[in-house]
């Protein structure tokens, strides 16, 4: 499962403005203890079923601290003279109070390539379609021939060896008779598994895999959760090959367990695993996303609820549930994971009604969602969820409305709480070590060759509070990087 907490949420907490002050004085406190001594933040064990916590006292609204002209000029003069840096390229920012909503300042206001902070985008509208307990579930069901069991992959790549061993112990359990072959259903995404404007080397070069609906560590080769490792190009068999492996494995020690009671073995000479043709395939009840709605947290399909929602009836044997939306969005964001990214998108076009959607049609629904809630642009281009096509433009003025959103919305607390913070955590953990935004600038950051893009929130110790966007476009992106890190900071200032 992924790292994480789930804990329980007062629902009189204030959010805007003071939620990004807090958020940044935790962080600084952060910065300088926990990161400090160990170079990143520790991440907790999961607690499933999540924890509940008793709700947080009501907080008095803050006074707000609006700048004055003065104020906003020097701002504004000061953001426009690092704006100048010539490791910025082709420069485009939006900076926006917080408090009123106000655009402070606008740079060369356009659409341009956002890399990463496309995952903002993603973000959000898989909150408002989804909910951030929404979980994805893997199923097993008893297949049309005797003794194959199908493994159903309806778009969870977290999937590991511990979950996969329960689903193979709960599928032993349940089981009418001895297994003989294990089939995989990809069907629920499109055959269409890889982008056409992705780089043909970011699969070996660890940042994306094909995306199939059934994968095991986002098809990392080495089935670590995290990082940029090579990925397979087959992961959902992968996946079958690894469940078929272990059920032979649990269903032995079954069988030396319970020897010389008469019974058949569970497991007999597996057959090689195999995919399902779309015909077998279509002969199947279809998944389809049941937003904010409750799901069973455990491995075996004991509520209606659930397997009213999986749709699978008397075949189904056992099933798995991904972490909540809000943990895969931790990791997402913080680690800048292309395949969880392109994963939410995939699930909010199931959520729409979308059939076997690929990068394309996730990349509409994430517009329909974000349209739906008012955050839409004529020049806005999206063709994938992730951030890896060269082909996005998005401005950035776009993403700082969006980003205003999060102040008044709580439904999308899960974005602004997932973003890295400067000094200390995820993709900025190691930028801002010597600059004055370290643990008060909160942001998604984003990189592709000639492009380096950060967008997020701030706050200073004078208790103003901006969000930004900000894209640096035909430069060198990791001589960017210091530079928009310098321009971030002038608001923490």
């Amino acid at each position: 499962m992924l790292p994480g907490i789930t804990l329980g949420k007062g629902d009189g907490v204030q959010r805007g403005y003071m939620a990004i002050v807090a958020a940044a004085v935790a962080a600084v406190v952060a910065v300088g203890g926990v990161a400090a001594a160990t170079g990143q933040l520790d991440r907790p064990l999961v607690v499933d079923p999540p924890r509940t916590l008793p709700p947080l006292p009501e907080l008095p609204a803050p006074a707000t601290i609006p700048l004055d002209p003065g104020q906003k000029h020097a701002l504004a003069a000061a953001l426009q003279e690092a704006a100048a840096d010539p490791a910025l390229g082709n420069f485009t920012a939006a900076v926006v109070d917080a408090n009123t909503g106000e655009l402070l300042v606008g740079i060369n206001p356009r659409a341009a390539r956002p890399a990463s902070v496309t995952k903002l985008l993603t973000a959000a509208a898989g909150l408002w379609t989804l909910g951030e307990q929404y979980r994805i579930p893997t199923t097993v069901v008893a297949g049309v021939t005797p003794g194959e069991v199908i493994l159903r992959g309806f778009g969870d790549p977290t999937l590991n060896e511990q979950r996969l061993t329960m689903l193979a112990r709960d599928v032993l359990q349940t089981v009418d008779g001895p297994i003989t072959a294990v089939a995989v259903d990809t069907s629920t995404y499109s055959p269409v598994t890889i982008a056409p404007s992705w780089h043909a080397e970011d699969i070996p070069g660890g940042f994306i895999a094909p995306v199939e609906p059934l994968m095991v560590a986002g098809g990392r080769v080495d089935g670590q959760p995290t990082g940029d490792v090579p990925r397979s190009m087959t992961p959902a068999l992968d996946a079958g090959n690894q469940f078929a492996a272990i059920l032979a494995r649990e269903a032995a020690a079954m069988d030396n367990m319970f020897s010389g009671n008469g019974e058949p073995p569970a497991v007999v000479d597996l057959a090689p695993v195999r995919l399902l043709t779309a015909e077998e395939a279509a002969s199947l009840p279809a998944y389809q996303p049941t937003p904010t709605g409750e799901q069973s947290s455990g491995n075996t399909a004991t509520s209606a609820s659930g397997q009213r929602a999986l749709a699978d009836g008397d075949n189904l044997l056992a099933v798995s549930y991904a972490p909540p939306l809000r943990e895969v969005l931790a990791v997402m964001l913080e680690d800048s994971d292309n395949v969880l990214a392109e994963t939410v998108g995939r699930q909010v076009a199931l959520a729409q009604g979308v059939t076997a959607p690929d990068s394309a049609a996730a990349a509409a629904a994430v517009r329909q969602a974000l349209a739906a809630h008012g955050i839409t642009s004529d020049d806005l281009v999206l063709v994938d969820t992730s951030g890896l096509s060269d082909d996005n433009r998005i401005n950035p003025q776009l993403l700082a409305d969006l980003l205003q959103h999060t102040t008044s919305d709580r439904r999308l607390d899960a974005l602004t709480d997932g973003l890295p913070v400067a000094g200390a955590t995820g993709t900025l953990a190691g930028r801002y070590l010597a600059l004055p935004g370290a643990g008060f600038v909160h942001a998604k950051t984003g990189t592709l060759i000639g492009v380096s893009s950060l967008a997020g929130t701030v706050s200073n110790p004078a208790g103003n509070a901006f969000v930004f966007a900000a894209i640096a476009e035909d430069t060198n992106a990791l001589d960017a990087r210091p530079a928009l890190d310098r321009f971030a900071s002038i608001l923490a200032q």
